[in-house]
Formats: C-alpha cells, structure tokens, sequence
C-alpha cells in the first residue's frame, strides 16, 4: 500500500511539474502571425510629402511571407506598384523611403528587371498592403511637387534664376553652401576640352559627363574630397547660353562610409541603408531637378 502511495505522489509531482513547465513555454513563446488574419493600417504618417519623404505605416499582420513588408500605391487610374520597406522591424510597422518610382509587380523573389513602372507624380494615392494575398483596408498620401518651400536663386545682372532645396530628407546628408555656389564667366579659362568646369586644385580626377534637361545642354563634372570620415562631394553643371559660361556647384556632405556608427543604432542601420539605398532619391534627383529650374530671362 506505501509503495502505491509512492508511485501516485511520483506521478502527480511530475504531472504538475509538467504541466508548470507547458504553461511556462506557452506565455514565454509569442505567437506566429497567422496568414488567415486580416492585415489593418491604423495610421500612416505623414500623409503628405514629395519623394524622397519617409514614412510611417503602423497596423497589425502587416508582414507576409517570410516576413516581407511592403505597401502598394494605387493612383487615381487603378495603376499600381510596389514600394518596398527600408528594413524589418515588426508586423506592425512599415518604416519606407517614398522613390521617384515604383515597379508595377513585386520582383522581389524572381529577381528579374522591371519592366513597368508607376512614376510618382504629384496627386493622390491609395496606399494599402496585400500579405498573403489578403488586402488591408486603404489610406491616401499625397505626393506633392518636389519644389514647395525650395529657395529661389536669382541674378539679375545676368538674367537667370533658379530653385533649389535648403536641405535633404536624411541626416546623412547636407548642402555645404546655401545656395549652391555660382560662376559666371564669359571666356573659356576655366572650361576644360569637354566644355565642363575645370576644377580647381581637385584632389580627386573630376569625372566627366553631358546630360540634357529643360532643352538646355549641360556638362556635368564631379569631384570628391574625404577627410576625418566625412565626404564632400561636388556636382558642377555648366552650360553656355548668351554668350556666357554659367557653373552651378551643389556640394554635399555625407559620412564617408558609415564606420563612425559602429555599434550605435538604429544610426548604423540608418546610414547604411541611406547610402546604399536612398543616396539617388535623396540627393541626386533633388540636385537634378533644381538645375532643370534653370530659367534665363534674357
């Protein structure tokens, strides 16, 4: 009769030890997100912005497969594309860098090239997210002209004027004069073989290039200087209109790589992404699109 006693003790002790240990795991282990659950947007922010914005999406069962998280934008004549988030963060949180385009399928997975694109032009989208083929309800942003609230350069001595941006949207980068530096000069002394600016005292080989907006001709020549971990680099664009050479020099500052951040986040992450991915929207397209407000009134 004691060994039975025994035996029963024994085993209610390891029943409840058991059962201690399940009820343990279970509230330490978060759940999956389940397909089956409907994705919600609570909220974007902000809901207006030019490209190059940054923003926000907060819901719940936002990530797909493999945790993918991503956004569709949809303009007003049902065309839609893909916009992808900078990095993870959670299924309730798309954190994304709005492009000047976006492809109209997600390549993601198949790698291949896009081949249809949705130029975001300034109006009014639906932004929704579909993981797992479910479709969230949908919210609007705004995509408005690049140029609102830029400062307008003018000279009147020599008739032309132009906008340009008094900063970019990223801590990473900067305009190192405000407004870009300008050099007017009618005769060919400080114009090399290829009709672009030749830079003074350059410590690096400028590099040289022809591009054409706003029907006018532009050399465009570039140049780069490092030092205690910062670049500086500088895009002259020249052109000759009325019997003179017109420079414009957007100098920016940028870390030079992202070495002083090891270690510290989310900076490191930031910076990272920034260069690898957002330097062409943040800085380039806004430099391009100022020197194509170059307008001479004579």
């Amino acid at each position: 009769m004691k060994k039975i006693s025994i035996i029963i003790v024994v085993l209610l002790v390891a029943v409840g030890a058991g059962f201690y240990f399940w009820q343990k795991n279970q509230t330490q282990t978060p759940a999956s997100p389940n397909p089956s659950d409907a994705p919600v947007i609570t909220s974007i922010s902000p809901t207006s912005g030019p490209v190059g914005t940054a923003i926000d999406v907060l819901g719940k069962n936002l990530a797909g497969f493999e945790g993918d998280l991503n956004l569709w934008f949809e303009n007003s004549a049902g065309v839609k594309g893909i916009l992808y988030a900078d990095s993870r963060l959670d299924i309730t949180h798309i954190r994304a860098t709005l492009p000047e385009k976006l492809c109209q399928k997600d390549n993601s997975y198949s790698g291949a090239p896009c081949d249809a694109w949705l130029e975001l032009v300034p109006g009014v989208y639906n932004v929704y997210t579909e993981p797992w083929g479910k479709k969230s309800n949908v919210v609007q942003f705004t995509v408005t002209d690049q140029t609102v609230g830029w400062k307008t350069y003018h000279d009147s001595a020599n008739g032309f004027s132009f906008q340009y941006p008094e900063s970019f949207n990223s801590k990473y980068a900067s305009l190192q004069s405000i407004p870009p530096k300008v050099v007017v000069s009618s005769s060919k002394t400080s114009i090399n073989e290829n009709g672009c600016y030749a830079i003074p005292n350059s410590p690096m080989p400028q590099k040289d290039s022809q591009i054409t907006t706003n029907r006018m001709n532009f050399c465009l020549s570039e140049s780069s200087d490092v030092g205690a971990g910062q670049l500086y680099t500088d895009y002259y664009y020249t052109v000759f209109k009325n019997a003179m050479y017109v420079t414009v020099d957007y100098t920016i500052h940028t870390p030079n790589g992202c070495s002083a951040y090891i270690g510290v986040e989310p900076q490191y992450t930031e910076c990272s992404d920034f260069l690898k991915n957002h330097y062409t929207d943040l800085v380039l397209q806004p430099i391009q699109k100022s020197i194509s407000t170059l307008n001479f009134t004579k």
